[in-house]
């Protein structure tokens, strides 16, 4: 009889390229994805993957059964997440995929509230710059500033994200302050590695960057506070971040430049309604609020998905 897990992992294999890739992305060991497959491939009597210098291949077999196969997929998760929309007390576990900066930020201290208002709760936090699939259940809530668009999730708009230029007195004491009429001319420039969201090339829109020198990247905002907190150099930051850290001693150049962009709460519109999905919505929002240090609060209403035609 045909498992449908078979199937969990051979999708795994097909979008992945490797048993080994396979098997992290799912949370097992290499040998029980090879243990998977070879039982399908018995099941179907044929060969689904052939060895090649750029990874496992998929057969003719492989690509006539995937389309099924995935149709299967989504079918389960909906049938999980509506299971998962019956719940009417909070309890149970919580998958939360944001950002570093955003969780050191307040999601971190929304988890403590959240602790202390629904103690049965348990959330498995995933900090990444990549954006997960809601739809494919790769979380169930995602914080970003970015908006997803999937017609499937609800979404919320919960405030804003303001960042401004900052630099370490240190660095400063050793170098001119820049002035705006003329750029970063001269100056040592930290930034967010090439592929990432990059709020620094919005905020010095129209300002010049001739003669300034790139001299530190990283693919994470934390990485980058701590380097401008050692003087390395000039950085575009979250305001939030900073005023966290009280500890951190920056200074925040030409004060009335801005690079503000929204923050967006998300969820699969099954489970919005699940009694511990609403709790830790509602400990996310309400850390969001004008007194947090560069987060402006928005509480317009939820963007529903259209209904389906």
């Amino acid at each position: 009889m045909l498992v449908w897990d078979d199937l969990r992992f051979f999708l795994a294999i097909a979008r992945s390229g490797s048993q080994s890739a396979a098997a992290r992305a799912l949370g097992a060991d290499q040998t029980t994805v090879g243990r998977r497959l070879t039982a399908l491939e018995a099941h179907l009597g044929a060969r689904l993957f052939t060895r090649s210098a750029r990874g496992l291949l998929p057969t003719a077999a492989a690509e006539a059964i995937r389309e099924a196969a995935e149709r299967a997929e989504r079918a389960m998760l909906a049938v999980e997440r509506a299971s998962s929309g019956l719940d009417t007390r909070a309890r149970g576990t919580v998958r939360l995929a944001t950002t570093d900066a955003l969780a050191r930020g307040f999601v971190l201290a929304a988890m403590a509230d959240l602790r202390e208002s629904h103690p049965e709760v348990k959330v498995v936090l995933t900090t990444a710059p990549e954006t997960v699939d809601l739809v494919k259940g790769e979380a169930d809530v995602a914080l970003r500033t970015v908006r997803p668009v999937d017609s499937d999730l609800v979404v919320r708009k919960v405030g804003v994200v303001h960042h401004g230029l900052y630099a370490a007195p240190s660095y400063l004491a050793r170098r001119s302050r820049p002035r705006e009429a003329k750029g970063l001319t001269g100056h040592d420039v930290l930034e967010m590695a090439a592929g990432f969201d990059s709020a620094q090339r919005r905020f010095l829109t129209g300002v010049s960057t001739q003669g300034s020198r790139v001299v530190f990247e990283a693919n994470n905002v934390v990485s980058l506070v701590r380097a401008t907190e050692l003087g390395m150099g000039l950085a575009v930051l979250p305001t939030f971040l900073v005023d966290e850290a009280s500890s951190s001693a920056l200074v925040r150049l030409w004060p009335d430049r801005d690079d503000a962009q929204d923050l967006w709460l998300a969820v699969h519109a099954d489970v919005r309604n699940a009694a511990r999905i609403r709790a830790v919505m509602e400990s996310l929002a309400a850390r969001v609020s004008p007194r947090r240090g560069g987060i402006t609060e928005d509480r317009k209403k939820v963007v529903r998905k259209p209904p389906r035609r």
